[in-house]
């Protein structure tokens, strides 16, 4: 009932200031009262590192005229960043980590966080819900969500996927999807997951790709001296960025310097990043006797991640599945494209929509970690030629473009714009 108030008040308030106008009584419509209201419900969100975090932070103050609420993951730091960005935050402290519905204490956390949520929509009414992931944000939105107020849900692949390994995760994930009224699907291949393996309609899932912010990553200006102060002088240098993860692959990139250091002694790789696999790769590094050739970072900021783009000579991601884990985008791929890097991705997941195959690098098989043939070979002819490192390069500068953050937004907020259009309809 309060949902239905709030509409019809809202639009009589329109309609008021369109009568003004008409009538010469004000001289500009206060717009403002007229955006689509957004909240989103997302555990990961800036300062917490990950990919859809950054993709929420980089497109939701973007769209147009939308009054976007945050419900997002608490952080230490948090404030100050809410601050800074002048962000509209609610932080909470999710703690919501579906096991199953025979885990009494987690589903009554998933219930509390639905009741949590109802009662605050209740106090600040929204035309649209949207929901991070669907486990376990989609989950809890979709208990909650209002009658009439569509919900739209993020779906990044690995999650739709590594649900399919559980009866349950797949009972509670097929409900939470069917009571979403869009679907953002990151890459063609969660989308043909969407359609063949959860028989989710077409119309019902919009491509929406990630994005990157083409005025942040850049080509280097003085490269030399942004190499000598990073210590890489004389050093042919292979970058990865990512979380340290089984399917991030690099186990795999320890092993591809093995085949790689007799031909290139001067081969330095860097692995940026932090995660469960630090120790488990710190020790495969000595016992592989690679460190001369391997240096290992974590804890960077925006700042410093954007100056080894710029001043590394290759960009690899040598990500696999595992089990059915998959890989969902990779950000960090049109990250290194923007700041003018010829990337190698493994063949998993979404990356293939990331990369422009033989035209800004390779897609390659990441599958055997100890033996990737596939991957040095693709790798030694980029490192033996400039001339073709400096030619994806460039294509990849190009290429990088059309996901800029600006297109991805204008691109989510037609889609939400027309949500909201179709919503009204029904409603009056």
């Amino acid at each position: 009932m309060y949902l239905r108030t709030d509409f019809v008040q809202r639009h009589r308030k329109a309609g008021r200031q369109r009568r003004a106008l008409l009538r010469g009584k004000v001289d500009v419509v206060n717009f403002k009262d007229n955006s689509v209201r957004i909240t989103l419900l997302s555990e990961i969100f800036p300062p917490i590192h990950g990919g859809s975090g950054r993709w929420f932070a980089e497109m939701y103050p973007r769209l147009t005229n939308a009054d976007v609420t945050y419900i997002v993951g608490n952080h230490p730091d948090a404030k100050t960043l809410d601050i800074e960005k002048g962000w509209k935050t609610h932080r909470w402290d999710f703690g919501w980590h579906f096991n199953g519905i025979e885990d009494v204490s987690q589903m009554g956390k998933h219930l509390k966080g639905a009741w949590r949520l109802r009662r605050f929509l209740q106090r600040h009414p929204t035309d649209q819900l949207h929901a991070g992931r669907p486990l376990s944000e989609g989950f809890v939105a979709a208990m909650a969500c209002p009658k009439h107020t569509p919900l739209v849900c993020f779906v990044h692949g690995e999650d739709v996927s590594v649900a399919k390994t559980s009866r349950q995760l797949t009972l509670v994930t097929r409900w939470t999807l069917s009571r979403c009224s869009r679907l953002i699907a990151n890459s063609k291949n969660t989308q043909s997951m969407l359609q063949n393996e959860w028989n989710i309609p077409e119309d019902k899932i919009l491509l929406i790709h990630p994005g990157v912010n083409c005025g942040q990553y850049t080509t280097a200006v003085d490269r030399d001296s942004l190499r000598e102060s990073l210590g890489w002088e004389g050093r042919l240098v292979v970058l990865t960025v990512g979380r340290l993860q089984r399917r991030k692959g690099q186990d795999t990139a320890l092993h591809c310097v093995v085949k790689l250091r007799e031909r290139f002694p001067n081969l330095l790789w860097v692995i940026a990043g932090s995660g469960q696999d630090a120790e488990y790769l710190r020790e495969l590094a000595q016992r592989l006797d690679v460190q001369a050739n391997v240096r290992f970072h974590d804890s960077l900021n925006d700042r410093q991640l954007q100056e080894m783009y710029r001043a590394a000579d290759i960009f690899v991601l040598p990500n696999r599945t595992v089990g059915r884990d998959i890989e969902g985008f990779g950000i960090v791929l049109l990250e290194a494209q923007a700041s003018g890097l010829p990337v190698i991705a493994g063949d998993s997941g979404g990356t293939i929509d990331a990369v422009s195959d033989g035209v800004t690098g390779h897609v390659v098989d990441c599958s055997d970690i100890e033996n990737p043939r596939d991957l040095a070979e693709k790798l030694t002819r980029l490192l033996e030629s400039e001339t073709q490192r400096i030619r994806f390069g460039q294509a990849g500068v190009q290429w990088a473009t059309s996901f800029d953050w600006e297109r991805v937004a204008n691109r989510a907020w037609q889609e939400f714009e027309t949500l909201d259009r179709q919503t009204q309809r029904k409603r009056s």
